[in-house]
């Protein structure tokens, strides 16, 4: 019982650690940055600029934008927040 428990016990915390946001540096490559954020997304290429999504959080609430240039990390943002307001409390997102 002591080994299930240890065993749920360590999946659990290593599933925590999957969802942090990846361990990034400005001037780092491509291939360094999805090993190290591991369920990267493009959202964007054009020229020589690509920009990579990654959700993380428990239940993927938060996200960071990664921007590549010539295959080097040289920004990284929250994003814009795609919602608009109407009429007063009323937010719709349009995603």
């Amino acid at each position: 019982m002591k080994k299930l428990l240890l065993l749920s016990l360590f999946l659990i915390l290593n599933s925590c650690l999957a969802v942090r946001a990846p361990s990034v540096q400005i001037g780092m490559t491509v291939d360094d940055f999805i090993k190290a954020a591991k369920w990267e997304e493009i959202v964007s290429m054009e020229d020589d600029i690509t920009i990579y999504r990654v959700q993380y959080g428990l239940a993927g609430e938060y996200k960071l934008f990664y921007y590549f240039k010539d295959n080097k990390l040289f920004k990284m943002d929250q994003g814009v927040d795609k919602k608009i307001e109407l009429d007063g409390d009323i937010k719709v997102d349009i995603d």
